[in-house]
């Protein structure tokens, strides 16, 4: 095993935001490599081919039911699992952390601690047999 770094896969249909949060991200010390996948096939292939360390996901995201998302990502090994929306209603937040997601933050005025959360996670040490392949 060698340490490798810390592997991202944002998830968002939009190109625009997803091209400023890629930025954004990849700007993080210690992230090396920040996948895009614009819908929910393209997030299940992303996460068939490589090992991922956090998924930041779009509640809306297009191209299947987020709840089933969330669920399929939860079985899976270990890791953060941050949902960035702009339903901020308690029942919304509890349905996606009750479905598998670590953390969920406002899109637009929480962003900044969920970058703030992707730099703790990190810079912690990391030991795994493959990095992210793009």
């Amino acid at each position: 095993m060698n340490n490798a770094p810390f592997n991202v896969l944002l998830a968002d249909g939009s190109g625009l935001v997803a091209t400023r949060l890629k930025r954004l991200i990849r700007a993080i010390p210690g992230i090396d490599a920040c996948a895009h996948a614009q819908d929910c096939a393209e997030l299940r292939r992303h996460l068939s081919k490589q090992h991922i360390d956090a998924v930041v996901i779009d509640l809306f995201l297009p191209g299947g039911n987020l709840m089933d998302e969330l669920q399929r990502l939860r079985p899976a090994e270990q890791r953060a699992v941050i949902v960035l929306g702009t339903d901020v209603a308690w029942t919304t937040q509890q349905r996606c952390i009750s479905a598998g997601a670590t953390h969920q933050f406002h899109k637009s005025s929480d962003f900044s601690q969920a970058l703030n959360l992707l730099a703790q996670l990190a810079a912690q040490p990391v030991e795994r047999d493959n990095a992210i392949e793009l």
